[in-house]
C-alpha cells in the first residue's frame, strides 16, 4: 500500500513530512498544494489536501489505455473551480480531451489537438502557466508545444526557440512557462516566454560546467527564485539560485545527496523574471 509523504526545503536542507494517507496508487500532478492521484484497482481518481488530509473521490476517466494518457489540474480564475484535464489515446491512437470540474464531478468531452501533435504526449505531464496547460514530448526532437486554453479550453501550438533534448522540460517560473534545454553538452539555456508582454521567448540563464546534461527540470521554489534539477540515474536533488546565480546542493536529515562538484559560469542576468 501507498502512503502520501512531502519534502519541506528551506535554505538548502530538506525536511521530510508524514501525511498518513493511503488508498491511492499513483500521484499524477498536484495543483495550488492538491494532489491529483489514482485509486486503486483503477476505480477513479483522487483529489488528495495533504495538509488537511481530506480526500475527494471522482469518478474514473474515460481512457482505456493507462498508458496513454496524460493528466492536467489547474484552477481558472474566471469560473473560480478546479478542472482536470485527460488528453488520452485510444485503440485506434485517436487524440481525445476531456475535462471533469472538481464542482460538478462529470467528465465532459473538448476538441483536442490535432493528430499530427500526440506522438510523445502521453509520456510527460503538462506545466501550467500563462493561463494554459502546456505539453512537451519527452525523448526530444520536438519544434513545438501543445496548449490547453484553461478557460476557453481550446488547444493551439506554440514554437520552442530551439528543438528540444532529451532531459529538456516545461516549468513555471513567476508565473510564467519557461524552457530548460540543454543546447549542447555541457550547456543549459533557461528562456521564458513573455507572450503577454509581446516579447515572446526570452533567454534569461545560461549555466556551463561538467554533469550539466544529467541535469532534468522539475519545479521552482521561493516565488520562482529557486529552480530544482533531478541528476539522471541517481536521483539525487540540486537546486539553481536565479538571483544569486549559484547552483546548491539539497540536503536531507544533514546529508548532502547532491555530491558532484562542477565549476559554472553564467551569463548576465537580462531581467528579473
Amino acid at each position: 500500500m501507498h502512503y502520501l509523504s512531502y519534502v519541506e526545503v528551506q535554505n538548502g536542507e530538506g525536511k521530510e513530512i508524514e501525511s498518513n494517507i493511503s488508498g491511492f496508487e499513483k500521484i499524477l500532478v498536484t495543483c495550488n498544494g492538491l494532489v491529483l492521484a489514482s485509486r486503486q484497482g483503477r476505480r477513479g481518481l483522487l483529489v488528495i489536501n495533504p495538509v488537511t488530509r481530506k480526500v475527494l473521490a471522482l469518478p474514473r476517466g474515460p481512457t482505456i489505455l493507462p498508458y496513454a494518457a496524460s493528466y492536467g489540474f489547474v484552477f481558472s480564475h474566471l469560473s473560480r473551480e478546479y478542472k482536470v484535464v485527460q488528453l488520452f489515446r485510444d485503440e485506434n491512437k485517436y487524440i481525445h480531451c476531456k475535462i471533469i470540474s472538481l464542482t460538478t464531478r462529470s467528465w465532459r468531452a473538448v476538441d483536442g489537438p490535432s493528430s499530427e501533435h500526440y506522438r510523445g504526449y502521453f509520456l510527460c505531464k503538462p506545466v501550467a502557466a500563462n493561463g494554459s496547460l502546456h505539453w512537451l514530448p519527452s525523448g526530444g526532437g520536438c519544434s513545438c508545444i501543445v496548449s490547453l486554453g484553461i478557460d476557453d479550453e481550446k488547444f493551439h501550438t506554440r514554437i520552442l526557440p530551439n528543438r528540444s533534448r532529451r532531459n529538456d522540460r516545461l516549468v513555471e517560473i513567476g508565473g510564467f512557462l519557461s524552457f530548460v534545454t540543454h543546447v549542447v553538452v555541457d550547456t543549459l539555456e533557461i528562456w521564458i516566454l513573455k507572450e503577454s508582454e509581446g516579447e515572446g521567448w526570452v533567454k534569461r540563464h545560461t549555466i556551463t560546467g561538467s554533469g550539466i546534461r544529467n541535469l532534468v527540470p522539475t519545479c521552482t521554489m521561493k516565488r520562482g527564485r529557486e529552480l530544482f534539477f533531478v541528476i539522471e540515474g541517481d536521483h539525487n536533488f540540486c537546486a539553481y539560485d536565479m538571483e544569486t546565480l549559484e547552483m546548491i546542493a539539497v540536503k536531507f536529515d544533514g546529508v548532502a545527496i547532491w555530491s558532484h562538484q562542477t565549476h559554472h559560469t553564467y551569463s548576465s542576468y537580462l531581467s528579473s523574471c
